[in-house]
C-alpha cells in the first residue's frame, strides 16, 4: 500500500505547510479589516501530473448572502508560457470549481502558467512558475518501533530517516510531512530524522515525498494551518479558504483584482520498504 504524505487528494498536506516571490504575480499583505464589500477569492495549486483546477468563491462575512456560485458569469482561462489561452469548464451550474476537463494543460516543472478570470466589470489575473530546481531524496528508511490504534486504523509508530539535497533556489520552501500530523517540517541541511512517524500496519511499502513549494503556498499554510485545501469535493475545505480571506486577519495574496493564491509545487518521491522487525 503506497502512502502519500502531503498534497494528495485524500490528505492535504497539503498542501502545512519570508519575503520572496517566485512568479510575476503581485504578492501583497492586505490590510485588515477589509471593506465589507464582497471580493472574489481564488485558490489553485498546480503540480505536475495533476489536473488543473481553480476555485472561485467570495469573501465571507456575517452580512454575506449564501450563494453557491457567486459569479455565474465568470470564465476562467489558463495559458502556459505565453501560448494560447484555454478555457476551463465549470463542474456544474452552481459549482465554484473550474476544471481542465479536456486535459489540454500539462503542468510541467520550469514552465510559467498565467491565470485570467473574466467577470462582469472585472478581470482577475495571476502567474506562477512551477519549480524546476527541486529537493531530491537520496535515501530513506522507516523502522517500526511500536503500534497504536487511531480511530479504526492500526498503525506503526517508528523512526524515519531521509537523506536529501535541497535546491539552490532560496525562493522556495521544501517540506516533508506525515498524514498523521499537520505539523509542517521545513527542511534544512541534508538529513531529516524523527522517531515520531506513523504508517498503517498493512503497509508493506510507503512513499516518502519531499515537496518544493513556491513561497506563497508555504506562507498560506503557516498562516492558516489548513490541512485539506486540495480536496476539491470537500466543501468544508473551501469554506475555510473563503473565510480565511474574509477580512478578520491579513492574508497573503497574489491575485490581482481579488484575493487568494495561484501557485505551484513539485514533488520528489521514493518508495521504501517498511521495516517491521
Amino acid at each position: 500500500m503506497v502512502f502519500k504524505f502531503l498534497f494528495t487528494q485524500q490528505f492535504f498536506f497539503g498542501l502545512l505547510l519570508l519575503n520572496f516571490w517566485t512568479s510575476c504575480g503581485r504578492f501583497v499583505e492586505e490590510p485588515s479589516p477589509w471593506n465589507k464589500t464582497p471580493m472574489p477569492v481564488v485558490y489553485s495549486i498546480l503540480t505536475p501530473n495533476d489536473t488543473v483546477k481553480i476555485y472561485l468563491g467570495q469573501t465571507y462575512s456575517t452580512l454575506s448572502a449564501h450563494n453557491k456560485a457567486p459569479y455565474p458569469e465568470a470564465k476562467v482561462y489558463i495559458s502556459c508560457n505565453d501560448s494560447a489561452w484555454h478555457e476551463l469548464t465549470r463542474l456544474k451550474m452552481d459549482s465554484t470549481i473550474f476544471v481542465d476537463t479536456a486535459h489540454v494543460i500539462a503542468v510541467e516543472k520550469g514552465k510559467r502558467y498565467d491565470l485570467r478570470i473574466e467577470m462582469n466589470g472585472a478581470t482577475l489575473t495571476s502567474t506562477t512558475t512551477v519549480p524546476i530546481d527541486i529537493a531530491k531524496i537520496l535515501s530513506a528508511s522507516f523502522h517500526a518501533i511500536s503500534s497504536f490504534a487511531y480511530l479504526t486504523t492500526v498503525a506503526y509508530h517508528g523512526f524515519l530517516n531521509v537523506n536529501y539535497t535541497l535546491p539552490a533556489n532560496k525562493n522556495t520552501a521544501c517540506v516533508i510531512s506525515s498524514i498523521w500530523s499537520n505539523n509542517l517540517v521545513l527542511l534544512e541541511g541534508s538529513r531529516y530524522q524523527t522517531t515520531d512517524y506513523s504508517v498503517p500496519v498493512d503497509s508493506a511499502m510507503i512513499a516518502i515525498e519531499i515537496e518544493t513549494l513556491n513561497m506563497e503556498i508555504y506562507k498560506l499554510r503557516v498562516a492558516n494551518y489548513l490541512g485539506e485545501l486540495q480536496i476539491y469535493d470537500n466543501i468544508n475545505a473551501f469554506v475555510q479558504i473563503a473565510s480565511s480571506f474574509g477580512g478578520t486577519q491579513p492574508r497573503y495574496s497574489n491575485i490581482n483584482g481579488g484575493v487568494g493564491i495561484f501557485s505551484s509545487y513539485a514533488v520528489d518521491r521514493k518508495r521504501i520498504t517498511v521495516d517491521k522487525k
